[in-house]
């Protein structure tokens, strides 16, 4: 999980330095799997708390659906996961937040 981690905190990071008015307090937890509730259809790459600016990844659905044989093209899907996440948090558009990225 060494890599996989090190990418979310990477991205996490540069949201909190480029955006801080916004992800000041971004907190990012890697969690293996969604909790499983109900009838599963698909299963969720991210949750998020708003109250504690907390984003769980879930690391066995980002990497097993969609991933990338580039190992740089799949450390930018698995940032732009975070970057969704985080806006979606705070109820905007990733592209916001995209910067030079």
């Amino acid at each position: 999980m060494g890599n996989f981690a090190s990418t979310i905190e990477d991205a996490a990071s540069y949201l909190r330095e480029v955006y801080p008015e916004t992800f000041a307090e971004l907190n990012v937890e890697v969690r293996d799997i969604p909790p499983l509730k109900g009838e599963l259809t698909s299963m969720r790459r991210y949750a998020f708390h708003r109250e504690s600016s907390t984003i769980y990844i879930y690391r066995v659905p980002v990497q097993f659906t969609g991933r990338r044989p580039d190992p740089i093209d799949e450390m930018f899907r698995i940032e732009s996961i975070v970057i969704e996440a985080a806006a979606e948090m705070v109820g905007r558009d990733a592209r916001d937040f995209l910067g030079d990225r």
